[in-house]
């Protein structure tokens, strides 16, 4: 029997005893044994509370992950171009008698006598070190010219000198001069193939890639004349007849110059490209300036029908015409290009025709001033310092592909126009030895081309760097710039892309993360990438977007303005508060 049962019994026969003093009476002395009582549930005691986990690591907005997109160089045009011009001067197609010819406002750099320079020009360096000679001293004079005509006058004088090709410098003046007048001004050259076959590829792509652009500059002009009144018969047959011819006439012209800028390759095919795109969507405009029916006029419910009509027709041509641009950019990015007058033309028309997706919208980003450094006078590239820096891409690699230097103010310079080929190799370079100061011009190079072109590759570029030499990223200037690569990273590969987002939200323009630490900091550009992270959020809002996102947005417009320094900056900053405060009322 075990201890419990004997506990039992024993409290038995205390009971029976209490019970026989107050009874008399008291059970038999066998009695049953108790029924086997089920043992009671026992609650466990609480197991020891452990220690909540820890919160998760908050995430480094500056970390840097693969995999990053690779940024080919683009190749150098290697298919003879050199009769293009020729056979197709001999040839019929549907732009003779279509395109007119050069306007009367082009005769002045038409001028055939080049006239006489007044210092030695035999080459392209001076003589010495601070002499005032050598066709490169022209050059500079003449690029720092406004107007275009003294410009023109000035590089006309420099095409005299030895120092410098002739054709160089046919095909710069060409690109500087108004773009309907190009075709003009290389057309002597052109008519002379053989010589033509002599120059470099790429000169020669780029001149045929002039002549085309300065014809389709001239198309889709004047619309045939209408004369009153307009009534809706006579504007009928007027449409259906003269207007309808034209429109028919001016789309083959551009179509077959087109087809003749396919052949081309690098500069030359974004020439063409963007000047056809140009072509295609200067249509739209022409058709608005048809007259509308008096009748219509006041009624405004057939005057936005007939508007809406309009739009729809020409809506093939606006896409056309997108797409064609949008190759041009593509192969001006490619090339590094940022500052060229005609890339901003293209993207000023998209702009304008597709304003729901502006291409040109992270021109308002603010960046870092760009860093400079003075030329040692006894530097041998500090002559040709100041042509590298006013010569456009691609002239600067051709005309000054002699001079080889690794001084900082040198590659500056070279980073004035754009991001030439050579200067991306050596960024591309492990160890290239590129000193902080010419490192971070580089980076800002590569921003500028992602800013101007929406190319996330760029971006890319500079998030690979910056993986492989995190040291080099410690200044605030390259802060900004890392922090602007991380933003822009997720967002659209190209123009074309970010063109085609179907929505703001699409474009993930919202990963600020990097540029919000940078704003709540004290470092000298706080204000900067408050006002960055304020642009991007406002240009790529969330699907479903409420009155809070805006009202956060102007918040952080206004926090901008409290850390910039510059008064036009603080007044930037000021207005897109009141503008993201507008928004936000009206969706609440």
């Amino acid at each position: 029997m075990d201890s419990m049962a004997r506990r039992r019994m024993s409290r038995s026969a205390v009971l029976c005893t209490s019970f026989a003093l107050a009874l008399g009476a008291c059970a038999p002395a066998e009695v049953a044994p108790p029924p086997k009582l089920a043992a009671p549930e026992v609650t466990p005691p609480p197991p020891v509370s452990a220690p909540p986990p820890a919160p998760p690591p908050t995430p480094d907005p500056f970390a840097v992950k693969g995999p990053f997109r690779g940024a080919p160089i683009a190749a150098a045009p290697a298919t003879d171009v050199s009769s293009v011009v020729a056979d197709e001067e001999r040839g019929h197609g549907r732009w003779r008698g279509v395109i007119p010819a050069a306007p009367a406002s082009c005769r002045p750099y038409l001028a055939k006598a080049a006239p006489k320079t007044n210092i030695v020009c035999d080459k392209l360096a001076p003589s010495a070190v601070g002499a005032k000679d050598g066709a490169a001293s022209l050059l500079v004079d003449a690029l720092s010219q406004d107007d275009p005509l003294k410009r023109d006058a000035a590089l006309r004088e420099a095409g005299a000198c030895k120092g410098v090709s002739p054709a160089e410098i046919a095909a710069l003046r060409a690109l500087l001069a108004p773009p309907e007048c190009g075709d003009a001004i290389v057309a002597p050259l052109l008519a002379r193939p053989a010589e033509v076959a002599t120059l470099d590829r790429g000169l020669a792509h780029t001149l045929a890639g002039l002549w085309i652009a300065g014809k389709l500059a001239r198309a889709v002009g004047a619309l045939p004349p209408v004369r009153p009144p307009f009534s809706k018969e006579s504007l009928l047959k007027f449409t259906r007849g003269p207007l309808r011819d034209w429109f028919t006439a001016q789309g083959a012209a551009i179509e077959d110059l087109a087809k003749i800028g396919v052949k081309l390759e690098g500069h030359g095919r974004a020439l063409v490209a963007v000047e056809a795109g140009i072509a295609d969507m200067r249509f739209v405009d022409r058709v608005r300036e048809v007259p509308m029916p008096p009748e219509w006029k006041k009624d405004p419910e057939i005057s936005g029908v007939y508007q809406q009509s309009l739009d729809q027709a020409m809506e093939p041509r606006k896409q056309r015409g997108r797409d064609a641009a949008l190759v041009g950019l593509a192969d001006a990015a490619a090339l590094g290009i940022v500052q060229d007058a005609r890339i901003g033309r293209a993207r000023d028309v998209l702009s304008k025709l597709f304003g729901g997706s502006r291409v040109d919208a992270l021109d308002g980003l603010m960046l870092p001033p760009a860093p400079t450094a003075t030329p040692a006078p006894s530097s041998p590239s500090a002559w040709a310092e100041p042509l590298v820096a006013k010569l456009p891409l691609p002239f600067g690699e051709r005309i000054l592909a002699g001079v080889v230097s690794q001084d900082d103010s040198w590659l500056l310079a070279s980073c004035q126009p754009g991001l030439r080929a050579s200067t991306r190799r050596l960024m591309a370079t492990p160890k290239a030895g590129l000193s902080p100061v010419v490192l971070e011009r580089v980076v800002r190079g590569r921003v500028e081309l992602g800013r101007a072109y929406f190319r996330g590759v760029e971006l890319d570029q500079v998030l690979e760097l910056a993986s492989r030499e995190p040291a080099r990223f410690e200044s605030p200037e390259m802060r900004l710039y890392l922090a602007l690569a991380l933003a822009l990273r997720f967002g659209p590969d190209d123009a074309a892309a970010m063109m085609h987002a179907p929505s703001p939200a699409a474009l993930e323009l919202r990963h600020t993360e990097a540029l919000d630490q940078l704003a709540a900091g004290t470092g000298p550009y706080a204000g900067e990438a408050a006002f960055d992270a304020a642009w991007l959020r406002q240009l790529s809002p969330p699907e479903g977007v409420t009155a809070a996102w805006f009202t956060d947005v102007s918040a952080r417009f206004r926090d901008a303005k409290s850390k910039l320094r510059a008064p036009e900056a603080k007044a930037r900053a000021a207005e897109r508060a009141d503008v993201a405060e507008a928004i936000a009322k009206t969706l609440r």
